[in-house]
């Protein structure tokens, strides 16, 4: 098998449409490889310089990514088939649609200057564990589902429906939890605790585990043209598992500029999958209602004792009395 060494101080520019590779090719320190059509790598390509392709990426053979740079730097939606590879360092710029096919893993860092990196079939971005994002903008970031390893401060540059999103979790912990995050529009879940007025309906943000264990974190959460709140102050995160489950407030800790461009940070920890926003009602009605029918027959109506609004009341006492008002519980 035929092999190429490209040495750290070549440049190499390739501009038939397009390149396959079917031996090996190592890539050396500071040495620049420039592709300004396709690029098939069908043998062995060893990148410890940097690649940049300005067409499709199609990766069958091996790719090692060795301590290398890749630049994906079209104008134009490139197509990336990696094959569940890595990549040491990943740019996306140009400004073009980038779609990945694949998982694709970050060993060091995604660093997203302009561009959309979309995921088809669900394929998702995973950052190994001391690998970071660095950019992320309304020009440049994540269209899928994005996980990052391990616990600590993960940042979460995705968007959808070409709108960036962006969340942080600036507190993950759990058991070498390998966390996913996406957003999803509009929001079908629209059951509430009563402290709710209401809560978003234009999209909430899902949480999965890939493996490991994840217990809770403080949430960030972006107000995109947020138009369902009177204030800033007013907004909360909420969670809630989905389905029939009430969104319950996780209150706000922090707010930042305004309900177009702003943003808001939890009090309490998320540990629940599903996440939106919620505003919190300035006058909920806390009047006390005492239901004094019990009826425990398991059928789900009336099988528990109920006192609605009582949670307005931490240091309440409750007394249950007979007919006769005689103390018996």
């Amino acid at each position: 098998m035929k092999s190429l060494i490209l040495l750290f101080t070549s440049v190499a520019a390739w501009a038939q449409l397009p390149v396959i590779n079917k031996s090996t090719i190592t890539i050396t320190d500071a040495a620049v490889v420039s592709v300004s059509g396709s690029f098939r790598n069908e043998g062995t390509l060893i990148n410890n310089g940097t690649l940049t392709v300005s067409g499709e990426w199609s990766n069958p053979g091996t790719y090692d990514a060795g301590r290398g740079l890749v630049s994906f730097t079209s104008s134009q939606t490139q197509i990336i088939n990696h094959n569940a590879q890595s990549f040491q360092r990943l740019t996306i710029s140009g400004g073009g649609k980038k779609i990945f096919n694949a998982d694709i893993e970050i060993q060091q860092e995604l660093r997203l200057n302009q561009g959309i990196l979309e995921s088809n079939n669900q394929a998702k971005i995973v950052f190994a564990a001391n690998a970071r994002a660095v950019g992320g903008s309304a020009q440049s970031f994540v269209q899928g589902p994005l996980y990052h390893t391990g616990t600590g401060n993960k940042f979460f540059p995705i968007g959808g429906n070409n709108q960036y999103l962006p969340v942080t979790l600036p507190d993950v912990r759990g058991n070498n939890p390998v966390l996913g995050l996406q957003v999803f529009e509009p929001n079908p879940f629209t059951e509430k605790v009563k402290e709710l007025a209401t809560i978003s309906s234009k999209r909430y943000w899902r949480t999965t585990i890939a493996s490991g264990t994840f217990e809770s974190s403080i949430v960030v959460l972006p107000l995109p043209d947020e138009d369902f709140a009177s204030d800033i102050s007013n907004l909360v995160a909420v969670q809630s598992t989905g389905n029939d489950d009430p969104f319950s407030s996780l209150g706000q800790s922090l707010s930042g500029g305004d309900l177009q461009s702003g943003f808001i940070t939890s009090q309490e920890r998320v540990t629940l999958p599903i996440i939106t926003l919620g505003e919190i009602d300035e006058s909920p009605d806390r009047s006390l209602v005492a239901y004094n029918a019990v009826t425990p027959n398991g059928d789900l109506k009336h099988d528990f004792l109920k006192i609605e609004n009582i949670e307005f009341y931490p240091s309440n006492v409750v007394d249950i009395v007979n007919r006769w008002g005689e103390k018996v519980f």
